[in-house]
């Protein structure tokens, strides 16, 4: 059976298909613009559950996140419902509107960045996000539009390989972070290289 007549139901005409990201999910938006669902195949049910744990902590944080409505789970996978971020997204601005947009971004940033390492419940090194990215360039899925120009015609292993040769260097880096600031906010900031190459999103 379609995953969407399962998760949606009669409804699942209200819900129309969106370009999904790197993780190989399903992605909807509501036909009133006010709701996206996310479904995941069974075998990334727990990565879309730690998705909405990750959204249920930050809410109320001072960060302009989604609202999660709805779960469920089934046999087939799972679907999360979450409210849309009102405002127009950063890809579709041109260059001088992303500059005028610049500040609000950089007020969400520095209320990332004021949470509480101590109080964040979640981890993400370095390490667990090279194995992401491995599985992402293992199902041909980099996005082009995450990368910066001069790495888009770079062939995915090629950009694997280069993250691979620096994983080394990185990993000290990110003990020594540990050890003296305490490591960033691990699930709500992404190390820049791994950000830079395969930011995830939905």
């Amino acid at each position: 059976m379609n995953r969407t007549n399962i998760f949606f139901g009669e409804s699942h005409s209200d819900w129309l298909p969106v370009r999904g990201g790197e993780s190989g999910d399903f992605v909807f938006r509501r036909g009133d613009g006010h709701a996206f669902a996310k479904i995941a195949p069974a075998s990334r049910r727990g990565e879309l559950a730690g998705e909405r744990d990750r959204l249920i902590w930050l809410k109320g944080r001072g960060v302009a996140c989604p609202e999660v409505i709805n779960w469920q789970e089934e046999q087939e996978g799972a679907c999360l419902v979450i409210t849309a971020i009102p405002g127009v997204p950063a890809a579709d601005l041109s260059g001088a509107d992303l500059l005028k947009a610049w500040p609000s971004m950089g007020q969400q940033l520095g209320a990332v960045h004021s949470l509480s390492v101590d109080q964040c419940p979640f981890e993400r090194r370095l390490s667990r996000m090279f194995g992401r990215a491995v599985d992402v360039v293992s199902r041909n899925a980099v996005n082009p539009d995450f990368l910066p120009d001069e790495d888009k015609s770079t062939p995915q292993l090629d950009l694997l390989a280069r993250v691979e040769r620096e994983l080394p260097v990185r990993l000290d880096q990110e003990r020594t972070a540990i050890w003296l600031f305490a490591m960033v906010i691990p699930a709500c900031r992404t190390s820049w290289w791994t950000l830079k190459l395969f930011n995830a999103r939905v």
